[in-house]
């Protein structure tokens, strides 16, 4: 766990997505369109915010529909998100839940 006190500045840190090793966005939260700040104060209104808590912040830009080709997690992918000085956040994609499967965006090849 990090503190805040270890951070020089909260809105100045780089920001990374890798889709299997690959990064996919490279940016820093200066360029995010919330600030962390704003993030924790709004979120901080309306639940109780405790060590641990891990708040989404939102992505960079070079989500995929801006790329060509347009690229699609599958399942089996592992999606990463790299904080300098704060840690990396690690998640598999899953087969989607329930009897039907998913909408195909327009454009997407299976």
């Amino acid at each position: 766990m990090v503190m805040l006190h270890d951070i020089d500045d909260v809105q100045n840190l780089a920001i990374k997505a890798r889709v299997n090793g690959v990064v996919v966005q490279d940016s820093n939260t200066a360029n995010m369109i919330f600030s962390v700040a704003d993030l924790v104060c709004y979120l901080s209104r309306i639940m109780t915010l405790v060590p641990g808590d891990i708040i989404a912040t939102g992505t960079p830009a070079g989500v995929a529909h801006a790329h060509g080709p347009m690229t699609f997690l599958r399942s089996g992918d592992t999606v990463e998100i790299d904080i300098a000085g704060v840690g990396v956040l690690r998640n598999p994609v899953g087969e989607p839940v329930g009897s039907s499967p998913l909408p195909q965006p327009v454009g997407a090849t299976s």
